[in-house]
This record gives structure tokens, C-alpha cells and sequence, in this order.
């Protein structure tokens, strides 16, 4: 509470010091209770915003999938033996799904993990091969209408260092554009693979 002073300095006008504190009391309550609300609403919106995004995210993914497989479908390999996967993008959705191809070694995104879960580096042929500036290569976009697939083969053993023997898990992501010409990604299953 602060006083002020009218007249002589002998004198002190209490009241309207009072009447004072109550008004700016009233307008700092007015102003906690709107803040309170504020929060409250930006919080509310949040959670919406993270769970319509988090539902619009499922349902960019549902747009495609990816199976990943051997080539040869084995999965135990002998080691210095090729490992070749078959890739598979299948649209799920009912509009047109477009990707764009230019090398199978640039278009996917692989995830190849030894058994202490460490990423497994790239031979040299690899970094060559992953590296968008020493590849040329044709870019052009593919449509792969609903319920179609378009399939890639990728020698993962010309790309990633598996001459160590153990198990590797191998994971597979690329991009896309759906009819609203939005960017979606997805994910493949885990390969598990093993070298003797």
C-alpha cells in the first residue's frame, strides 16, 4: 500500500490512498485472471494441435508402406555373400501416390544396426554411391496408383560394411507426395539378417 501525501506534510489523505490500492488490486486480479485463462486456452489448443497432428501423421503414413525382404529370401548368408534386398512401395491410399527416382542408393534412406545396436558404416563404394554430388543420376517422378506397387533393388553389401559375422537389422524410410502434393514418409519392417 503507498500514501498520499496532500497539503503540508503534517497531514496524509489515507482514503484515497486506499481507494487507489483497491482499484490497481481489482485490475491485477482482472489481469491474474485473464493470464489464468490465457494459459489455460493456449494449453488446450496445444494438446488439440499435438493430437490432430499426431492422428494427421498416422494417417500420412497409412498413405504407403514399405515391405522390405531379401532378394533371395534367406536370411542367414555365409559371409563376403551378396545381400540383396527387394524393396516394395505400395500405395494404400484411394488418390495417386508419386515418388520421385533417380538411384536406389539416393531415393531410400536404409538403417543397417549391428547387434550392440551401433549403425554399421558405409564401405567406400557406399559413400560414393550415397553421396548426391560424385552419382548422376536421371530424376524423374513415378505415380503408383492406389492399391499398386513399384519395387527396388538394393545390394546392401555393396553399400554397408557386413564383413564383420553377427546379426545385422536393417531398416528402410523414404519420401513420396500424395495428391495434395504434400511430402509423407514411412517406414519399413526390420530385417533381421545374419552373417556366418
Amino acid at each position: 500500500m503507498f500514501v498520499i501525501f496532500r497539503g503540508n506534510s503534517d497531514s496524509c489523505d489515507i482514503s484515497g490512498a486506499m481507494k487507489a490500492t483497491n482499484n490497481k488490486l481489482e485490475t491485477a486480479g482482472i489481469a491474474v485472471v485473464s493470464i489464468g485463462a490465457l494459459l489455460c486456452l493456449v494449453t488446450t489448443l496445444v494438446a488439440q494441435t499435438q493430437k490432430g497432428d499426431s492422428s494427421d501423421r498416422n494417417k500420412l503414413e497409412q498413405i504407403f508402406h514399405i515391405a522390405a525382404r531379401t532378394l533371395s529370401d534367406r536370411y542367414v548368408f555365409e559371409l563376403g555373400e551378396p545381400i540383396v534386398l527387394r524393396l516394395s512401395v505400395t500405395n494404400s491410399s484411394d488418390a495417386d501416390l508419386f515418388i520421385l527416382q533417380s538411384c536406389e542408393s539416393l531415393d531410400y534412406k536404409l538403417t543397417v544396426k549391428n547387434e550392440q545396436g551401433q549403425n554399421v558404416p558405409l564401405t567406400t563404394e557406399g559413400q560414393r554411391l550415397t553421396n548426391r554430388y560424385e552419382v548422376i543420376c536421371r530424376h524423374r517422378k513415378l505415380k503408383i496408383e492406389p492399391a499398386k506397387s513399384r519395387e527396388a533393388i538394393i545390394d546392401l553389401s555393396t553399400l554397408y560394411d557386413m564383413s564383420a559375422k553377427g546379426t545385422y537389422y536393417i531398416t528402410v524410410s523414404r519420401w513420396a507426395r500424395n495428391s495434395n502434393n504434400d511430402w509423407v514418409t514411412t517406414e519399413s519392417n526390420t530385417i533381421e539378417v545374419v552373417v556366418r
